[in-house]
């Protein structure tokens, strides 16, 4: 079992039980886009390869989630002001005109 009572994955070689082994810079890089984990078989085999982090993958997608909400009701309060920024100005306008009309009598 792993730390976190978790059943290591299988090597698909031989079958045994993989073991966590240090990532290197690529399996790094990939996990910015899609979280992965290291592996290495330590028997005769000698298989290593990476498997995605499951765990790692839920607080992603809700994170990306949060991230995508959030943007969206921005975009929708800057769409929203903009449509309503003439009837803003010309309210405001509006205004204007009459006090100037008042101040030439």
């Amino acid at each position: 079992m792993g730390a976190a009572g978790h059943q290591l994955p299988i090597c698909p070689r031989c079958g045994q039980p993989l073991h966590r082994a240090t990532r290197r810079l690529g399996h790094r890089l990939i996990s910015i886009v899609y979280p992965v984990r290291h592996y290495a078989c330590r028997s005769a085999c000698g298989w290593t390869g990476i498997r995605p982090a499951v765990s790692r993958m839920k607080a992603r997608k809700r994170r990306l989630l949060r991230v995508a909400l959030v943007l969206l009701l921005a975009l929708c309060g800057i769409v929203l002001a903009r449509h309503l920024a003439p009837y803003w100005n010309n309210q405001h306008t509006d205004e204007s005109p009459l006090e100037e009309s008042d101040t030439s009598e």
